[in-house]
Formats: C-alpha cells, sequence, structure tokens
C-alpha cells in the first residue's frame, strides 16, 4: 500500500527503471531471500525470547542472531546489485534511499554484536541463569558416556560449563562429615590432559585489568590462541613472549630479553595494572626463574602495575590447576584483615560475573552483608583477609588457593560443591549456617530459585535418568559431576576417573555418592578406556578389570 501511494505521487520507477527491474534477475533473487530473511527472523527471535525468559539456549539463540546477520548481509549486498542495475548506483538510490538507511543501522547493530561475540565480551556464562543448571547437555542416542575426546563409541554426552560454571540455588541437603568408605583405587600410567595455561581462557576474563604474558614456545601461543578463540587483532589481554633459538643457545640473555618485553608491553598498553608472568613447560624445562623476574619488574614498576608470576606448566598439572596456582599467587599480595575486623564471607573461584551478582543478592537476601569473590573483577578490588575471614570454595580444585588462605588465618566452610540444584543450596546453607542465619530466612531467599532450578532439571531428567556415564580424569570437577547427575538426575555412575582427589575438600562429595562406585585417582588411559568399553552401551555395571595396572 505504502508502494503504491508513493507510485501515484511521484513515481517511483521510470519507464526505462521498470523495464530493467522487470529483466533483471536480481530482481528474482531479492523475492526469494526477502521471505527467506523474515522466516530467519521469526525463528531467531523465538530463540532469543525462550534464552531470555528461562536462561537456557545461549548457544542456540548466538548462533540464530550470526545466522541472521548473514542472511541480512547477503540481502543487502544483493540489493545493492539490484540498485546498480536498475538504479545505476549501489546504494541510496532516490526511491530506495530511506529504506538503505534503516538496512545500513540494522546492519551495524547486528555487526556490533558478532564483534562483541567473538572477540570475548559476550559467553555463555553471561546468561541470566534463572536457576537453570550451566551444564549444556548435547545427547546422542546410546546409552554408555564417555568425558573426553579419545573415547569409544557410544552415547556422547558433552559437558561444557563456562569460566566458573555453577548453577542458581536448589534442593538443601545435609552435610555429611565424614565420607563412607568407598572403593578408591590409584593409577599411573600414561595419561591425557590440557595444560594449566588454558585457565587464562576464563581468568583473563575476569580480572579486567589484568594480562597474562605466557613465557613458553610458539606452542603455548597456538594452544592459548586456539583455546581462547580470540583474534589477535581485538587485543586480549593475553600474549606469549616466545623463547626462540637465540634464547636456548644462550646468545641472548633471557632476563634482559624478557625485561625488554615487559616494558614495551606495558608502554603500548596502559590500561594494565596486574601483570602474571605464566610460566610452561619450555620455561621450566630450562630452569628460567620467573618468580624472582616477577620480583624485580614488580621494583621497578610499582605503583603503577605489580608484576606476579605462577606456572601453568602441564607437566604435573591438569588445566584448571592453572586458576589455583594463580589464585594462590594473588593470596600473599591481598591486603590483611585485622582480628578486630567484623567476619566477613570470601567466594574462591572464578565465577562468571552474572553469577557472582546472583550470589552477592542470595547473600544479601539472607543477610550476609560483607561478601567479597576471588579473583575480583579489579586489582586494586582484592579483597582483605585475615582470622574474621570465612571462605567458601566455588570449585573443588583450589588446594593450594585455600592452603594459603589457611595459612593467613581464614577458615575453610566445608560443603557440597555448588553444582545442581542440591549442591548449591548445601553451599549456600553453609555460609547461612556460620554467621547464624536462621531456616526461615534461609528458606525465603532461596525458595524462588531452588523452585526455577527443580522445573529446569525436570527435563533433562526425563533425557537422562536410567542412563549411564563413565568420567575420565580430566578437571577434579569429576566427583561433584556425578553425586549431580547420580542424585539429581537418575544416571549410573560406572565409574568416576579423577586426577587429583582431595579428600578433605571433597568430603561431603564423597559421601553422597553412590556407595558401590568406583573411584580411580590418576589415570593409565588404556586401562579406562578398555574398562569403558567393557561397560559398553546399554550396560549398568562394569565388568572385571580386562587387565590390572603394571
Amino acid at each position: 500500500m505504502a508502494e503504491l501511494a508513493r507510485t501515484s505521487r511521484t513515481g517511483l520507477y521510470t519507464a526505462e527503471e521498470r523495464a530493467r527491474r522487470d529483466g533483471s534477475v536480481w530482481t528474482l533473487v531479492q523475492g526469494v531471500l526477502a521471505p527467506l530473511q523474515f522466516l530467519v527472523f521469526l525463528v531467531s527471535l523465538a530463540l532469543v525470547l525462550r534464552f531470555l525468559v528461562n536462561g537456557e539456549g545461549f548457544y542456540a539463540a548466538s548462533i540464530s542472531i550470526i545466522i541472521k546477520t548473514l542472511t541480512l548481509y547477503l540481502i543487502m549486498i544483493t540489493g545493492a546489485i539490484w540498485e546498480r542495475e536498475v538504479f545505476g548506483r549501489y546504494l541510496f538510490a532516490p526511491a530506495f534511499f530511506w529504506e538503505d538507511v534503516v538496512s545500513m543501522l540494522v546492519l551495524a547493530l547486528h555487526t556490533a554484536y558478532l564483534v562483541a561475540l567473538f572477540t570475548g565480551a559476550l559467553t555463555a556464562a553471561s546468561t541470566n541463569a534463572a536457576g537453570a543448571c550451566s551444564l549444556r547437555f548435547v545427547c546422542h542416542q546410546r546409552r554408555t558416556v564417555c568425558t573426553q575426546a579419545s573415547q569409544p563409541p557410544g552415547l556422547t554426552l558433552r559437558l561444557r560449563w563456562p569460566e566458573g560454571a555453577t548453577m542458581s540455588a536448589g534442593l538443601a541437603v545435609s552435610s555429611c562429615a565424614s565420607p563412607p568408605e568407598l572403593k578408591i583405587v590409584q593409577e599411573r600410567g600414561q595419561r591425557e590432559v590440557f595444560c594449566g595455561l588454558t585457565g587464562i581462557v576464563w581468568l583473563h576474563r575476569k580480572i579486567q585489568d589484568a594480562f597474562f604474558l605466557v613465557v613458553g614456545s610458539r606452542t603455548c601461543a597456538h594452544l592459548i590462541q586456539s583455546a581462547a578463540g580470540v583474534m589477535i587483532f581485538a587485543e586480549p589481554r593475553f600474549a606469549t613472549a616466545i623463547i626462540d633459538e637465540r634464547d636456548l643457545a644462550g646468545l641472548a640473555d633471557m632476563n634482559d630479553e624478557l625485561d625488554r618485553v615487559v616494558t614495551r608491553l606495558i608502554e603500548r598498553r596502559p590500561d594494565i595494572k596486574l601483570l602474571f608472568l605464566v610460566g610452561s613447560c619450555p620455561s621450566e624445562v630450562i630452569k628460567l626463574d620467573l618468580s624472582r623476574a616477577a620480583q624485580r619488574l614488580s621494583q621497578v614498576m610499582l605503583p603503577r602495575v605489580r608484576v606476579l608470576s605462577y606456572s601453568g606448566s602441564g607437566i604435573e598439572t591438569t588445566f584448571t590447576q592453572g586458576e589455583d596456582a594463580c589464585l594462590a599467587a594473588l593470596v600473599p599480595q591481598s591486603p590483611r584483615a585485622g582480628a578486630d575486623q567484623p567476619a566477613s564471607l570470601l567466594v574462591v573461584g572464578a565465577l562468571a560475573d552474572a553469577v557472582e551478582d546472583q550470589f552477592r543478592r542470595l547473600f544479601a537476601q539472607m543477610g550476609i552483608e560483607r561478601v567479597d569473590f576471588l579473583p575480583a573483577r579489579h586489582a586494586a578490588d582484592m579483597p582483605a583477609i585475615g582470622p574474621n575471614t570465612r571462605f567458601l570454595l566455588a570449585q573443588p580444585f583450589l588446594a593450594d588457593t585455600a592452603r594459603a588462605l589457611e595459612a593467613l588465618g581464614a577458615q575453610h566452610l566445608p560443603a557440597l560443591f555448588p553444582l545442581g540444584a542440591e549442591g548449591t543450596t548445601a553451599w549456600l546453607k553453609a555460609a547461612a549456617d556460620a554467621f547464624g542465619i536462621t531456616s526461615e530466612r534461609f528458606e525465603a531467599a532461596v525458595a524462588i530459585p531452588r523452585a526455577r532450578a527443580e522445573k529446569s532439571l525436570e527435563r533433562r531428567r526425563e533425557q537422562l535418568s536410567g542412563k549411564s556415564i563413565f568420567f575420565f580424569p580430566d578437571s577434579q570437577l569429576e566427583a561433584p559431576m556425578a553425586r549431580f547427575l547420580s542424585r539429581e538426575l537418575g544416571m549410573t555412575i560406572l565409574e568416576i576417573g579423577v586426577p587429583y582427589l582431595h579428600r578433605r575438600h571433597l568430603a561431603d562429595e564423597l559421601a553422597a555418592l553412590p556407595q558401590d562406585v568406583l573411584i580411580v585417582e590418576g589415570q593409565d588411559v588404556d586401562l579406562q578406556l578398555d574398562r569403558c568399553r567393557e561397560g559398553g552401551p546399554g550396560s549398568h555395571r562394569l565388568r572385571p578389570w580386562p587387565r590390572q595396572s603394571a
């Protein structure tokens, strides 16, 4: 109707333009792309609204926006070609000037979203969570589950958690002081793990004015770049100082070279307030002392920049222990709180900002006002630690950090880890009990998030109940994940492989596991693959071990 009215006033096409329009193949292309674009828009709108309402489907919504943006580019490019054939100019022909202006604005907004998404400003961890589990499940048809890339055929349950994944509050559970007798076997052999450098992927997003400089090889640089998925031109807050042949041959002083690289980095990036020198396998093999280098550089650069060091080497550690080493390096540099200071709660472990804000609101509703998080979002905001500090571990792999906190007088609050409805409520309850919060006030604070969590898990339970899962050692998250999948989703646990079992921190988790589950500490990957195959799709019990570890 608008086009008819406009034609009657000024004429949308001249006779020559109308003839060129009718004879152009691009007119047909535009006629096909227009309804296709509208269909893509409707599907994307539905996925985005689903995510905003219940916190589920972040990745599906993001992919739909990418497809919608590509469709917009396609129709804009082909439309420009069509305008060139009909009107003699690629864009902003008088007849379609304002349509092109609006299209350019829409395209700019979508492009800005994609830039934010691919540079790490937007992640799955920025979900509103709304009680939804941060684990994203992609389930196939068979029943046995293996959680490592080298797994045999069978049902694949890919467990993906964002930076510091956790879940909103859920069902209460009583804390068990001592674990029952479980069958725990130690294995030693060939193992498959990522190194601790990968922790930089989420840590550099969490501490917003910190920079992570890996001292390593080109392999280290490629690993970090691939794991982070961030382009170099985006100027992420990490880089690699590559050890080359001149350094290894002794033709250059490595400490002088490192000082030069750091000085140039700080001059180029004046926003850096905290610099981590991160050791790698190559730097440890050649005995490069990064702790002394950090002390030397700190003396020169303080108070503008503080320089710390930690090891991200994967020689004897798993990838999550990179975060543990980083936070353990931060603790001695944190401010001190005196014995006369009021009691405060410290949540230890990198959490997504959205999850951190949710926990802060829940603690405030319970009446716990003095709450800090380690690491903080900015280097200057690191929490004060003292004898009246009570701390909760948000992750089970923070053994060195917990030891450093306890050395300063802080008191650990043992609890289930905040994974699933049951674990999160028990975790919150441990803080409530330590600060004398009444049961009535605690229940009032967690009732609504718990209801959302239970509703979110119902559909997952229908999909997974009765199926079996086999955990290969990878992250030290295996025991809490097994407890969550067993108790809340009804899965059968065939075996729990863990790289290292901290029995004191995991006491409540071990007590909540099925009594007959086999726990294997360490790894002989060949033996574990054999046992996973022996379990077989559809099997709910492991057969006897095919052979014994040497």
